[in-house]
């Protein structure tokens, strides 16, 4: 799986279910290592060592595992160790941040599988039995069309968002 494709997976995703794929993935999912996460966007130079350092302290000092940084590393709500600070509410900062964790997530085909999985085998529904063979295999087919009619698309952002740089979103938010 490539970056772009997986970036165009979590749009889709993300436009079909109508839901934010972090906070499903990353936190509901339990499905990636935010440590490492966060780690690798240093070592990238996404975030700076200052940003590093204050995750870490707020990781540490986390008297539950509950109260630990999750998919606010990527899209922040006031959040200084974050990505995007002040994220949560511009657009473009998201799309950014998804193609920055589609990189993240082709690194592992471990984690490709875990994004597929979750995408196409519908593992996001812990509300829904899965159980019901015919529903699962039902949703898998839905949104294999779905997201290979998004593979198809002639127009695409993910280039544009590609050459933004992080320092220019992030100035853009605090106009």
């Amino acid at each position: 799986m490539t970056q772009k494709e997986a970036y165009k997976i979590i749009r889709c995703w993300e436009c079909e279910v109508g839901e934010d794929f972090f906070e499903y993935f990353i936190d509901n999912c339990d499905l990636i290592h935010i440590p490492k996460l966060m780690l690798w966007m240093y070592q990238k130079g996404y975030v700076s060592l200052d940003k590093l350092n204050l995750y870490a302290t707020k990781y540490i000092n986390a008297k539950e595992v509950y109260n630990q940084p999750n998919y606010d590393v990527l899209i922040g709500y006031d959040t200084p160790y974050s990505l995007f600070p002040f994220g949560e509410s511009d657009e473009l900062a998201i799309f950014k941040a998804e193609v920055i964790f589609a990189e993240f997530i082709t690194l592992h085909e471990t984690w490709c599988q875990r994004l597929y999985d979750f995408a196409f085998k519908g593992k996001w529904w812990s509300s829904i039995n899965q159980e019901d063979e015919d529903e699962v295999n039902e949703n898998i087919k839905r949104m294999e069309n779905i997201i290979e009619t998004w593979m198809d698309r002639e127009s695409d952002d993910f280039d544009i968002i590609l050459a933004l740089s992080i320092d220019d979103i992030n100035n853009k938010i605090r106009k």
